[in-house]
């Protein structure tokens, strides 16, 4: 996904889930402006940690992704790694729609998130996870969701290999755009 993100025309970059801060620290490469938005208040940890250890100053806002922090039109790339897994089906819609409405004209949405699946149904009960409970949100929603809100999807890829069955698909990385 990086490489694809890498020659996208991005210089306003927010990372929607941004947890640990390990996505940004890449993403720090593409532009100087880069901002993660988490509802964890571990936030300034990770900020404290990543300057020390790293060098690298990262800019985070505690925030819900229904209300994003920005102006309608701020942002040139969102970017979403399993988070929207997270929020209710019927919510779905109206995160995607912050999330799109925040976007400027041109910008563009990369996301992935877990599908459920034989293979990962038997992961995660292997190491004690319930899935469901964990993500409420369905990847045929997500994916439907996405394609309500944009006009275009750029990208569509399943790991490990598009085109193996769906059985062994584990995840699913879209990349969609405002414009056409």
């Amino acid at each position: 996904m990086f490489s694809v993100l890498q020659r996208l025309p991005s210089s306003r970059i927010v990372e929607i889930g941004a947890g640990s801060g390990i996505l940004m620290c890449s993403l720090k490469s593409i532009t100087d402006f880069v901002v993660g938005v988490d509802l964890n208040d571990h936030l300034s940890a990770v900020r404290k940690i990543m300057i020390n250890q790293r060098g690298l100053y990262l800019d985070f806002v505690r925030s819900d992704v229904n209300h994003l922090p920005f102006r309608p039109g701020a942002v040139d790339l969102i970017v979403g790694v399993s988070v929207l897994e997270h929020v209710q089906p019927d919510s779905l819609q109206a995160v995607i729609s912050e999330i799109n409405t925040t976007l400027n004209s041109s910008g563009n949405f990369a996301l992935g998130y877990p599908i459920e699946s034989p293979l990962v149904r038997m992961f995660f009960k292997a190491v004690g996870f319930n899935f469901r409970a964990e993500h409420c949100s369905k990847a045929t929603e997500i994916r439907n969701a996405i394609k309500g809100c944009f006009k275009h999807i750029l990208k569509l890829k399943r790991l490990p290999i598009n085109g193996l069955p769906d059985p062994l698909s584990f995840y699913e990385i879209i990349l969609a755009s405002k414009s056409d």
